[in-house]
């Protein structure tokens, strides 16, 4: 049987989901973050700043959102 390596960053994303999972530990690991958004924190932030507006939930006819605290 072939082994391969596996990064931890990705080991747990099948449970948590993979962009709630990277996030957290990306933030924490600069280059990591760089190679998987190919931006730098600060330019992500600003970025998630102009289209955070855009892309927030919002109530509809058909569901209410419910915030995750």
């Amino acid at each position: 049987k072939r082994k391969i390596w596996i990064n931890r960053l990705w080991r747990a994303r099948e449970e948590e989901g993979e962009l709630h999972r990277a996030f957290a530990q990306l933030k924490d690991d600069l280059e990591q973050f760089v190679r998987y958004f190919r931006m730098n924190f600060l330019k992500f932030d600003n970025l998630l700043k102009l289209v955070k507006p855009h892309i927030q939930k919002e109530n509809t006819v058909l569901r209410r959102f419910r915030a995750v605290l």
